[in-house]
């Protein structure tokens, strides 16, 4: 439901008010926000909401308070709060004109009073919050010289402040903006891809394909296969996942890995995963943007393990939903799928489960496809090639650095490593495990640079980064220790150029102690 709130200035004469929709479900450290931002605020000060809902057993009031800035502290011992991040408004505004009171600024005391005027319906279309009224400016911040207040500007016209005023809430509209399901694909192309899932799932291939009867279709737009796993003949989850590229191909071998040797899915195989899945699940398994999806492009599904859902995962990345890029691989590989399930249960195909190979689909040379075999270990040994980058920064900009900075005899161990919690910069961005750039001085153990980012493929990123670590310590090392292939591979050109020595382990001693320390301290 929506909000119509009433925020009125306490004391102003003229009245400065603002009329606001806001959802229901939104929390007091948001309100906080959207009113800093209605009355053109610093947010440069303390304070706190009062309701007459929230008291002690003495009928003393309760605060809704930021916990983190512990203004509780500035009272008794006892002084009991609630925190503005676990309050909803539904929780303070039961019925039509209750209000609750805001006071910024604990030593001016800027007090609003903010009435529930209206409950509405959530209008589709619309991005909340809103400004829909809105008389006067507010005073400057640190102003008040007694009880009467008075506007700023005493010219500006109620259409004129509800424009700016919506202007200023545009970042949290944008923050909250409802996640559009079709992730700008044409309609036609998830119309498309929900016809092969129904398809699919009157084929059934789980009943006669098992997960590890690995497929491999060839898909001429990545110029390389899409490793294939029938999901549900052990009738847990039915569906396929499938694995595009060297990244598919490295993650599925890591999953078989996991899987053969009976562990739980750790924290790194999440982390790394590239993978498309379809899966057919009950309705209340099902995302709230799964649903939408499906009531987007005009389907309707009953009974058990009967409704689609898509889903991609990619290195560095929370699981998210499909870009153009899946959903044109799922729309090749799809029709193989069937017709290879179609083959296996009329008897005319078997897979040879005696042979180490996967049964593969290939594209001959006039363009037909035909069954054939891929060997595992030769695409694994293809997969794993790393490649060599050359210097891709300029070499004008590292001769300066070369100039400016001293080479010193520290010998640092350095490494990349993906950080094992999630950061989702808003409610409808994709989360992502930031990558954490870490070098620790091998004799005084100390760090001695640190820096998160998000993931990247770019080998120039890297070079970069590592550059730019140079120049924030103000020295050259004389001996980098790295264990990372990959990395080793990304920054050796800008380690020649400076005449860094490294040094290849298996192991780095100091660092691994240090990332041990991190683990030991998040997991309390």
């Amino acid at each position: 439901m929506i909000y119509q709130l009433k925020i009125s200035l306490n004391g102003a004469k003229p009245p400065i008010w603002r009329r606001i929709l806001v959802e229901d479900d939104t929390d007091f450290q948001n309100l906080h926000n959207i009113i800093q931002l209605a009355f053109d605020w610093e947010n440069a000060h303390l304070y706190h909401f009062y309701s007459p809902i929230f008291q002690d057993a003495h009928g003393r009031p309760i605060f809704i308070e930021p916990s983190d800035e512990g203004l509780h502290q500035f009272d008794s011992i006892n002084h009991r709060y609630l925190d503005e991040e676990e309050v909803l408004l539904s929780d303070a505004f039961t019925q039509i004109k209750d209000k609750v009171t805001y006071t910024y600024d604990l030593g001016d005391n800027w007090e609003h009073t903010i009435e529930l005027e209206n409950i509405l319906d959530k209008e589709a279309d619309k991005t909340y919050p809103i400004c829909t009224g809105a008389r006067q400016f507010p005073p400057e911040e640190d102003s008040k010289m007694g009880p009467e207040i008075r506007p700023l500007y005493t010219d500006l016209k109620p259409k004129e402040i509800v424009k700016y005023v919506n202007q200023q809430l545009e970042p949290i509209q944008e923050y909250y903006a409802p996640m559009d399901v079709t992730a700008n694909i044409p309609i036609e192309e998830w119309q498309e891809l929900f016809d092969l899932a129904d398809k699919l799932y009157k084929v059934k291939p789980w009943k006669n394909i098992a997960d590890e009867q690995i497929i491999a279709i060839w898909n001429p737009e990545l110029d390389d296969y899409v490793y294939c796993s029938v999901m549900g003949n052990a009738g847990i989850m039915e569906g396929i996942a499938c694995y595009p590229g060297k990244d598919g191909l490295m993650s599925l071998i890591q999953t078989i890995f996991n899987h053969d040797n009976e562990e739980e899915l750790d924290v790194d195989l999440i982390m790394n995963q590239r993978t498309i899945t379809l899966s057919f699940d009950n309705k209340d398994m099902l995302e709230e943007n799964d649903i939408s999806l499906i009531e987007e492009v005009g389907r309707n599904y009953r009974g058990k393990k009967g409704w689609p859902s898509f889903l991609m995962q990619e290195p560095g990345y929370l699981p998210w939903q499909l870009t153009h890029e899946e959903v044109s691989i799922l729309k090749q590989t799809i029709p193989h799928i069937i017709d290879i399930s179609k083959k296996v249960n009329e008897g005319s195909l078997n897979f040879d489960t005696a042979t180490s190979k996967w049964f593969a689909r290939n594209l001959d040379s006039k363009g037909n496809w035909r069954d054939d075999t891929v060997d595992p270990k030769d695409q694994f040994d293809q997969a794993n090639m790393i490649p060599n980058p050359p210097l891709l920064i300029s070499e004008i900009e590292l001769m300066r650095v070369k100039k400016q900075f001293e080479k010193i005899n520290h010998p640092l161990e350095l490494d990349f490593v993906l950080f094992p919690e999630p950061v989702q910069e808003g409610p409808n961005d994709r989360g992502f495990f930031p990558e954490l750039m870490l070098a620790v001085d091998k004799k005084s153990t100390q760090v001695i640079h640190h820096e998160m980012f998000p993931p990247s493929k770019d080998p120039k990123k890297y070079q970069e980064d590592f550059v730019s670590m140079l120049v924030k310590n103000e020295f050259i090392p004389k001996e980098i220790w790295m264990r990372n292939e990959k990395f080793i591979a990304y920054l050796k050109p800008v380690l020649n150029f400076f005449s860094i020595k490294l040094i290849e382990v298996h192991h780095l001693e100091k660092m691994e102690e240090l990332l041990t320390e991190m683990e030991e301290d998040m997991s309390f």
